[in-house]
């Protein structure tokens, strides 16, 4: 077991359980959580969502 450290996943676009008492995932070990990541996770999230409004934007 690892100590002081923390991995990811993203479920986007995983396919929906039924299951509503567990579910058992498989995280890639190279997955680690750090603060660059973290950052870089957000900073993508916030320009994907930026994107999306957009285009919800007249055309000039």
């Amino acid at each position: 077991m690892v100590k002081s450290c923390a991995y990811w996943i993203s479920l986007k676009g995983r396919q929906d359980t039924k299951n509503d008492k567990t579910v058992t995932i498989e995280i890639p070990g190279e997955n680690v959580l750090t603060p660059d990541v973290l950052l870089k996770l957000v900073e993508d999230e916030a320009d994907n969502k930026n994107r999306l409004l957009s285009l919800n934007e007249p055309f000039e």
